[in-house]
């Protein structure tokens, strides 16, 4: 299998004088099981060739813990509110979590904060590649602050990961994968980063820091054909944009 591309000058010089090996990994996802089968494509590039490596490996889901009447079932990442042009649901305040958190309930659960629980019920949910979910609540007592989301600009691999959810008190980590799609923010292709801090079930939907900064949302863990394993976050940068949302902390 092999791709031709073009790229400017600039670009390609810029290539030939970082010293670094530059390639692509693709990882084929499955909830059940994974193959060992490891496809090696390249992609040619001006005079050189370079690797595309797909591992195809196993996703579990790491369902959520707002909380239903049995205990917690997930995380909420943050505060969030729609874009006032999201008619006709502008102005509506509520929290963002993994879409598979609460899968296809629209009612039943409550957003906690401690003992101070809301009820909560599904605003939207967004398209399905993305994963997540904008759900309707009130804040409770406090004044939550705006924040602007990480850019993909300013994230690379070895950057340091933080996180804690419902299930995990504080898990540190550094980037391993970013696949940021710098030209596109749509709905069609996620815009996923992966790190080597582990969550557990229940932290689905965890608010990660990238180099101390908002950044993405924990989706899963991965399983790789080496048996090592990562976690699965999405950009938040991507939510806001897509689901037109102004975030808070």
């Amino acid at each position: 299998m092999k791709f031709d591309i073009v790229a400017s000058r600039e670009f390609v010089d810029a290539v030939y004088e970082s010293g670094y090996i530059w390639g692509a990994v693709i990882f084929a996802t499955s909830e059940t099981e994974h193959s060992s089968t490891v496809i090696n494509p390249s992609l040619n590039f001006e005079t050189a060739t370079f690797p595309i490596v797909v591992h195809s490996v196993s996703n579990q889901p790491q369902v959520l813990a707002v909380r239903t009447s049995s205990g917690a079932i997930g995380t909420a990442s943050c505060f969030a509110e729609r874009h006032k042009d999201n008619f006709p649901a502008s102005g509506k305040k509520g929290v963002l979590s993994a879409g598979h958190v609460i899968g296809s309930m629209t009612s039943g659960f409550d957003i906690c904060s401690g003992s101070n629980c809301a009820t909560a019920q599904v605003g939207v949910h967004s398209p399905p590649c993305l994963d997540a979910v904008f759900i309707e609540s009130n804040w409770g007592i406090g004044s939550p602050k705006a924040f602007s989301p990480l850019s993909h600009l300013k994230i690379a691999a070895g950057d340091p990961t933080e996180f804690r959810g419902i299930s995990s008190a504080h898990v540190s980590g550094f980037v391993t994968h970013f696949a940021p799609y710098p030209h596109y923010t749509g709905s069609g292709v996620p815009m996923i980063l992966c790190h080597d801090g582990l969550g557990q079930a229940g932290d689905s939907g965890a608010l990660v820091e990238v180099n101390g900064q908002n950044a993405a949302m924990h989706l899963s863990r991965i399983t790789l054909n080496s048996g090592g394993q990562e976690s699965r976050t999405i950009l938040l940068e991507q939510l806001a944009h897509v689901m037109k949302l102004n975030l808070y902390d």
